[in-house]
């Protein structure tokens, strides 16, 4: 669903969690599908490749935010996303997001 950010009134990735608090909107630890997992300004997560195993993944100086697709068990969710890599493409992954937003 579309989310305006006309007047720069939602910021870089890693401001959008404050944002959302000020604005009312829920800002919990607790994944739903549909909600926008969150990671500020360098923050560091757990990310499970599809060959197995566990790594991390690490947001960028302006933080990162993507599309919660799907929740699977542990707290591990599935996001969609663009520019994970600094390359604008778009991207699936299996990841452990430090928050998530109910917008």
């Amino acid at each position: 669903r579309p989310i305006s950010n006309k007047g720069n009134t939602w910021g870089h990735a890693d401001n959008w969690d404050t944002v959302a608090s000020r604005k009312g909107k829920k800002v919990t630890t607790t994944p739903r599908a549909g909600a926008i997992a969150q990671w500020n300004a360098g923050e560091r997560s757990a990310y499970y490749p599809s060959g197995g195993g566990t790594g991390t993944i690490t947001a960028g100086k302006y933080g990162h935010v993507a599309y919660v697709w799907k929740v699977l068990s542990g707290g591990r969710v599935v996001i969609e996303q663009y520019n994970m890599s600094g390359n604008r493409a778009y991207s699936k992954m299996t990841v452990k997001a430090p928050r998530f937003l109910y917008l």
